[in-house]
């Protein structure tokens, strides 16, 4: 019943699409002004990250326009897992303006359209096994905090900063599963699923399964314990997500599954909670032990830090908060991408970025783009 109901959904938004499409394309010749962008993805992707481009697009000051030359173009925007009515403001157009000469292309793909008379170009780099040098004029998309949460609650940040980090460190997500995957066998990290059972099981770790205990913790005095939230009885709802992890002095960041980025790292330090990690490499530039981080990189240590954690002084911990959420506004913010676009201003070409999910860990060497150089 579920597939059922989820094919039905996916055929209204395709049905809904074609019609946008008919409409928006009837005037666009007549949609004089400055500041348009066409953009072209022709790679599928899935919609956390097609909603960060727009989003990007549209933060810069571009009226956005996504061509949609083919069927399989339509059904790879209906297909995704959110609706364009959850994207920023944008039409569709079924072909290219006259007036593509004054407007910015973005794509993925360097084909004939990419060789048009365009005012400026803008590449989407998904190769992220490419080596570093052969990016032209690149800027990085942060990977970001989820779109959910940025849609729905991003706006709270700023007034629960100052929440009390009474809770030392904490953890919540899924892990059962996230193991026997690339990112131990190609890439030598201490996976998702074994970090979380050595982290629930350290005798300084106490299990939350459900809402009251939660809130108890939340408004208890400080404590030096750890807390991991057994997901199977209790999940964190969303409207709460960011409350949380105001209050928590250091989260623990394992890897995804298929990916090594999680969205879980971004929005610990976007709260000044300070990433337990073992992909410090992956953030551009490099997160740093102890300055801004606790990193490891097998499992003794790991278990070092849990064992040290608890000891660690207020002070020290103060200390790190501030410089996580000055790297956070330095190089993760909207902020950061639009001081780089604006570097870029009078470059023809440019590309972005884009940490998207990488099925071809094997290939990742240390001159990858994924990992950013120092």
């Amino acid at each position: 019943m579920v597939g059922y109901m989820s094919k039905l959904q996916k055929f209204k938004r395709l049905a809904f699409y074609y019609f946008r499409a008919y409409s928006d394309s009837k005037g666009i010749n007549n949609n004089a002004g400055d500041n348009r962008v066409i953009v072209h993805v022709q790679t599928p992707l899935k919609f956390r990250f097609y909603y960060r481009l727009i989003y990007i697009l549209t933060l810069a000051g571009y009226k956005v326009f996504i061509y949609l030359p083919s069927n399989k173009a339509f059904y790879d925007l209906a297909k995704m897992d959110g609706g364009l009515d959850l994207l920023p403001p944008m039409k569709l157009i079924t072909r290219i303006p006259k007036w593509f000469h004054s407007a910015v292309y973005c794509s993925d793909q360097q084909d004939q359209l990419w060789n048009k008379d365009w005012q400026k170009k803008i590449y989407i780099e998904l190769d992220l096994e490419k080596p570093s040098n052969n990016v032209f004029n690149p800027i990085f998309i942060p990977f970001s905090v989820h779109d959910y949460i940025h849609r729905c609650f991003w706006k709270e940040r700023k007034e629960l900063l100052v929440n009390p980090k009474n809770i030392r460190m904490f953890f919540s997500g899924a892990y059962l599963g996230y193991t026997g995957m690339d990112i131990s066998s190609f890439l030598g990290k201490m996976e998702r699923q074994e970090i979380i059972e050595t982290y629930r099981n350290h005798p300084n770790t106490i299990t939350v399964t459900n809402q009251n205990q939660l809130d108890e913790i939340l408004s208890g005095p400080p404590s030096t314990k750890y807390y991991w939230v057994d997901s199977d009885q209790f999940r964190v709802p969303g409207s709460q997500w960011l409350k949380v992890l105001s209050h928590v002095e250091v989260f623990l960041c394992p890897p995804g599954v298929v990916n090594v980025m999680c969205y879980n790292a971004n929005e610990a330090m976007a709260m000044g909670a300070i990433p337990l990690i073992n992909y410090p490499e992956w953030f551009h530039p490099h997160l740093t032990d102890r300055e801004n981080s606790f990193v490891f990189s097998n499992k003794e240590e790991f278990v070092e830090y849990l064992d040290q954690i608890s000891e660690y002084s207020k002070h020290d911990l103060s200390s790190m908060k501030k410089n996580i959420l000055n790297y956070f506004d330095l190089y993760q913010s909207d902020d950061f991408i639009l001081r780089k676009m604006k570097n870029y201003e009078n470059c023809q070409a440019i590309s972005f970025i884009m940490n998207v999910e990488q099925e071809k860990l094997k290939d990742l060497s240390l001159e990858s783009i994924a990992i950013s150089p120092e």
